[in-house]
């Protein structure tokens, strides 16, 4: 890679071969389902990186009233961090996210994960727990999607890149982030014409 326009057009030919469309049709669909329940909640979590993308996340659909008087309940689970480190520390790390999911089993929600490589251990627990209770689960992967995309119940948003840069599927998953916010915007405001 030799400058900026360079490193930009590998953005551009992952997001040229991406074909998870339905997926992400999916989710703009789930969020705007459980915006009708007041008993539903939206999870995400990563790890490093991914971690801040599913906390951007979160804060975004929590604002959502905001831009168009709809409320959406969120965590980003990696935001509760005594919780987190003590689940971590007393039990172990892979299941801290499990742990912190298992005082909502009883709650509408979606899981909605965040890894890279698809093979974070405390995001494939949570993703599992998920899917055991009957939720539905929605993962934003990268390199050739690992273990998550193996997971046939699991909704993927893989960008896929061969050379397993972790800083462009990061950058990915916050712009289908954004893309997701702005398609959700756009259905609210419709559906209060």
């Amino acid at each position: 890679m030799r400058n900026l326009h360079d490193y930009l057009r590998i953005h551009s030919d992952i997001l040229e071969s991406y074909n998870n469309e339905g997926s992400i049709s999916d989710l703009v669909e789930s969020i705007l389902n459980l915006s009708r329940d007041n008993n539903s909640i939206i999870f995400t979590a990563g790890n490093g990186g991914s971690a801040s993308t599913a906390e951007h996340f979160s804060a975004d659909l929590s604002q959502m009233e905001k831009r168009t008087g709809i409320k959406i309940r969120s965590i980003c689970l990696n935001t509760q961090v005594s919780l987190g480190s003590a689940f971590s520390n007393d039990i172990n790390y892979e299941n801290a996210l499990v742990n912190q999911l298992s005082s909502f089993s009883n709650c509408n929600f979606l899981f909605i994960g965040f890894s890279a490589s698809g093979n974070s251990k405390n995001i494939l627990r949570a993703v599992e727990y998920s899917l055991a209770l009957g939720k539905k689960v929605f993962c934003f992967i990268g390199f050739n999607g690992g273990e998550m995309f193996k997971i046939a119940k699991v909704k993927p948003l893989l960008f896929k890149d061969e050379n397993n840069d972790y800083g462009v599927a990061e950058n990915l998953h916050l712009i289908a982030t954004h893309f997701i916010i702005d398609k959700l915007v756009a259905e609210f405001q419709k559906s209060s014409l």
